[in-house]
């Protein structure tokens, strides 16, 4: 089980960014990480940070590490995955304000509230689905 699990991860260049996989019920764990590059390992770190989890950790980020990150054990074959977007710093700020049934996407557009953590991407920037919980 990877954690952060769930919807993609939204990150920005020269951010970190962190991923634990967990085994559970495995007594040997054998986790090893597909990455979608094969550069630049320097800014990457994999190591054991206790008996069943792994981590994985790239800093800075850039663009290029954007992509689908899998953890798989070897012995079983099961994986888990999670999407890594990389996003540029947005500098430009909207100035218009959303309504009070609007939500404002980090990109500055405005969607209705219903769609805030909904699951679904609504806005260009995935903002919309960010901190949401579970």
């Amino acid at each position: 089980m990877i954690s952060p699990p769930g919807l993609p991860l939204i990150k920005h260049p020269g951010s970190i960014l962190i991923i634990n996989c967990t085994s559970h019920g495995i007594t040997l764990p054998d986790q090893v990480w597909h990455v979608p590059w094969k550069h630049q390992t320097e800014r990457l770190s994999d190591k054991w940070i206790s008996p069943t989890t792994r981590q994985l950790v790239i800093s800075p980020l850039s663009h290029k590490d954007a992509g689908s990150y899998v953890c798989e054990s070897n012995s079983t074959g099961i994986s888990s995955s999670v999407q890594v977007w990389v996003l540029p710093v947005n500098k430009k700020v909207d100035t218009n304000p959303c309504s009070h049934t609007q939500f404002r996407c980090l990109s500055g557009m405005c969607i209705f509230l219903r769609f805030r953590c909904d699951r679904i991407v609504d806005c260009p920037d995935a903002s919309d689905e960010i901190d949401c919980g579970k």
